[in-house]
């Protein structure tokens, strides 16, 4: 049952934005880079449609212009956020370099 004043479109519209945030969250917490690119992709895809809806009889998301650059905002956050775990994890483990003998003090110095 909704809340009083509350319509169900409204409803299932927070149930779509939680989903989202739920995944950036998880991935977030568990390091995952790839829940973070869906997420971003997710927001992103909502951020390209709200600009052809807004001012017009159907608006799936509800919003407006602010809600385009908050959207734009998040799922580009999100996708940079995504694709540089990813990518730190697709390098080969840093190496200190061993002192040889130009580096190493000897009694003399």
């Amino acid at each position: 049952m909704s809340a009083p004043g509350t319509s169900p479109a409204t409803l299932d519209r927070a149930a779509r934005w939680l989903t989202l945030c739920a995944l950036a969250a998880a991935g977030a917490r568990t390091g995952s880079g790839v829940l973070l690119l869906v997420a971003g992709a997710g927001l992103l895809l909502a951020a390209l449609v709200q600009p052809a809806q807004d001012g017009r009889g159907t608006n799936w998301l509800g919003g407006n212009g602010s809600t385009y650059a908050m959207l734009l905002g998040f799922g580009g956050g999100l996708l940079a956020l995504g694709h540089g775990r990813h990518a730190l994890s697709s390098l080969p483990p840093r190496r200190t370099p061993r002192p040889g003998p130009s580096t190493r003090r000897t009694s003399r110095d």
